[in-house]
């Protein structure tokens, strides 16, 4: 962040100071901050990069006047101390309130994607019911009588007919619904 702001203040000064002063430019730099320029590394190797210069581009002044060197330093410091005292509502959120804000929401969408995965897992086991019911109901009626004694042949006859009867109810309900 601060490379870029110093880069971005030193490139309004030298664009103002036409590119070839920097010398210039490194001194107006240093009133206005009150530190040397200290990027100059940086600065020989994009002041040439395409994408830097789209950024300046970007930057500069869309009027039609020319602005001077010292109009730009006087922007450029107003817009320093404005960013170090400034209305804090203006500022973007910094690391940690990001990662704060983050995990709240994370936490509110955790519980979200964990109600909604019980959710199918809650109708999934109830399927495997159903069908291990079936299965049960299936096997019971289909169970043979012969070779049992009269207790367990009583058994599976109750449960024939507590399947049976609960069938019936099932369908009737059903041509119910048919009819209407």
């Amino acid at each position: 962040m601060m490379l870029a702001m110093g880069l971005e203040l030193f490139v309004k000064i030298y664009v103002a100071i036409n590119y070839n002063q920097l010398q210039d430019a490194k001194r107006l730099y240093q009133e206005t901050v009150k530190k040397p320029f200290r990027f100059e590394h940086c600065w020989d190797i994009l002041r040439n990069a395409p994408k830097w210069q789209n950024f300046t581009k970007e930057k500069q002044p869309r009027s039609s006047t020319a602005t001077s060197a010292v109009d730009i330093a006087a922007n450029v410091k107003n817009a320093l101390a404005g960013a170090g005292g400034g209305d804090a509502g203006t500022r973007p959120p910094g690391r940690k309130a990001e990662k704060k804000r983050k995990r709240e929401g994370g936490v509110e969408e955790a519980l979200a994607i964990i109600a909604e995965k019980q959710d199918t897992m809650v109708k999934a086991t109830n399927r495997k019911v159903e069908v291990l019911n079936a299965m049960y109901e299936a096997q019971v009626v289909g169970k043979s009588l012969e070779g049992m004694d009269e207790l367990q042949k009583e058994f599976y006859i109750l449960k024939r007919n507590k399947i049976m009867d609960r069938l019936r109810a099932e369908a009737g309900a059903t041509r119910e619904r048919q009819i209407e």
